[in-house]
């Protein structure tokens, strides 16, 4: 175990390092959809709930027109800006630029390395190498990096390997705490946005525990099967539940833009 809490921090040290030029404003990141999308939209939100209030209109799109909880990459929900959207100085837009924009990053980075380090060594029940690899991989992979700063992406590819990691051990040793608690972190997920890129990890996620049901179908693993297909079902199902408000939004949305043409 401590060399696995010692390999974390490698592992964390590494994220680190990688994010300084970001954190030091070393290369220009800020830039296209930052600018004009991500950026104004976490100041809009910092600014509705630092006056005590949430935003329920979009005054950058339709002319105002175009309400919050019915935009299709998030709206001020995800609970793990909450303390950046809080406590950011507005008067100071490099400061809020780095508290709404960098900070927030770098820490989603970190979750996604540490827990795809434990995906690999608890769940798939890897070597410490092997471990590594799979962590690394996945934080540092093209799908990841390429929308490194999209505010509701990147919350869709931190969360994943926990939520895998999670259904794991639920198949394997039981416990209604492990589906609990996975279906929290999709709620997370689910309230970061994107529905698309939600869709696309979804398909993914079904695909590769199917492959896992088609394996415990064949070696006769009826207790394993069970625990898959109900602990998987009542995970989405409690999941769901919880992030009801963001994706009931996100339908109404999509209704509203149909029927606009």
């Amino acid at each position: 175990m401590k060399k696995d809490i010692i390999i974390i921090l490698v592992l964390v040290g590494f994220i680190i390092l990688f994010w300084l030029p970001a954190i030091f404003n070393w290369i220009p990141l800020m830039g296209d959809d930052y600018i004009y999308h991500h950026f104004p939209i976490k100041m809009l939100y910092a600014r509705s709930l630092q006056q005590g209030s949430l935003p329920w209109w979009d005054p950058h799109t339709f002319c105002g027109a175009w309400p919050i909880p019915q935009r299709m990459d998030g709206g001020p929900y995800y609970l793990p800006d909450y303390p950046f959207l809080l406590l950011v100085n507005l008067s100071s837009l490099d400061l809020a630029a780095d508290l709404l924009i960098k900070v927030p990053m770098l820490l989603h980075y970190i979750i996604m390395i540490v827990s795809a380090y434990l995906l690999g060594r608890f769940g798939l029940r890897l070597n410490r190498i092997g471990s590594v690899v799979l962590s690394v991989a996945y934080t540092m992979s093209p799908s990841v990096n390429y929308l490194a700063f999209a505010a509701s992406i990147v919350p869709l590819n931190c969360w994943l390997p926990l939520i895998w990691l999670l259904l794991l051990l639920f198949i394997r040793k039981g416990g209604i705490r492990y589906v609990a608690l996975g279906a929290v972190v999709l709620s997370l997920q689910i309230s970061g946005g994107a529905p698309g890129h939600l869709a696309r990890m979804g398909t993914f996620t079904a695909f590769i525990f199917g492959c896992l049901a088609i394996k415990n179908l064949f070696e006769r693993d009826w207790l394993g099967l069970r625990r898959l297909v109900g602990g998987g079902s009542l995970l989405v199902i409690l999941g769901l539940i919880l992030a009801a408000p963001v994706w009931l939004g996100l339908l109404e949305g999509i209704q509203n833009l149909d029927s606009s043409g």
